[in-house]
């Protein structure tokens, strides 16, 4: 993530979270506090209390918030007016992207679908399936929210939406940077990262994935950084992984071999998306 410009400093406390505030809160009647694998409501849904509203989920809660103002940040700039004056069915399938990720009740995987019905939707008539005009900076942070809630579903509750940090380098100069992600610990950020090779075998995909984490530990000096790695669009790599029983080891090895042990001691956890929304987690104490 690249340093941010004091007019973009000054507006990151309207689109973060504070993670006190998300950890610190007592539990709301309101909020669903239990998590469900594969909902972020219960089996059957949001109920409605005697004050007549439907109950709000701990999902939302945390970050609709988030995904509201990346959206509206989105819907004000001219790449995505472009899209909407030229690609008439993008619009409407843009803001029903924007409903299913809020939506507690729509999975990861849905999601994703409806992210490339995005891109489909910006694509020219008899253009290949991969071509779209669809930003890939927009499609990659799209998917930081598309990713975060699939570990969400999976009951995990450890990224929160991100907040500013300021860091200092060797020569003590400091500058404020902007992580996908906060956790409840000030010492541990998150960060995303998106491996978009097609073409490149399971041996290939591994040494990515090491050298994208290394690219945010580097990034991160003086935190400890936990990173959520989206392997999905490397085709082939990302089946063969998700198909291997003994996947985890093998991203274990290729991060022990790629990064230094001294950057490596840094890593608070990685968790990497495989094929099929398979969701593989790597803490710190697997890699000692």
């Amino acid at each position: 993530m690249d340093p941010l410009t004091k007019k973009e400093a000054d507006s990151v406390s309207t689109l973060a979270v504070k993670v006190s505030d998300v950890s610190a809160t007592k539990p709301d009647p309101l909020v669903t506090p239990v998590p469900i694998p594969g909902l972020l409501f219960g089996s059957e849904g949001p109920t409605v209390t005697q004050t007549g509203k439907a109950e709000v989920s701990e999902w939302e809660r945390v970050w609709q918030s988030s995904i509201d103002d990346y959206f509206e940040e989105q819907l004000a700039g001219k790449a995505i007016k472009g899209l909407a004056q030229t690609y008439p069915e993008f619009p409407g399938v843009f803001a029903r992207l924007r409903q299913d990720l809020i939506d507690p009740k729509k999975s990861a995987a849905e999601c994703r679908k409806r992210l490339e019905e995005v891109r489909a939707a910006c694509r020219k008539k008899g253009a290949h399936e991969n071509a779209s005009s669809f930003p890939t900076g927009t499609q990659t942070n799209m998917l930081e929210f598309v990713n975060v809630k699939l570990m969400w579903q999976s009951g995990d509750r450890t990224l929160l939406p991100g907040v500013a940090v300021t860091t200092m380098n060797k020569t003590k100069a400091t500058s404020t940077m902007f992580p996908d992600y906060a956790t409840a610990s000030e010492e541990v950020v998150g960060d995303h990262v998106r491996v978009a090779k097609p073409t490149a075998t399971r041996e290939k995909v591994l040494e990515f994935i090491a050298d994208d984490v290394k690219d945010k530990l580097t990034t991160y000096p003086a935190k400890k950084v936990h990173v959520l790695v989206d392997v999905i669009p490397s085709t082939i790599g990302a089946k063969a992984l998700a198909g291997e029983s003994e996947a985890r080891k093998a991203i274990i090895a290729a991060l022990k071999e790629g990064i230094p042990g001294t950057i490596l001691a840094r890593l608070a956890r990685v968790d990497v998306v495989l094929a099929d929304d398979v969701l593989v987690t790597i803490e710190q104490k697997d890699l000692l």
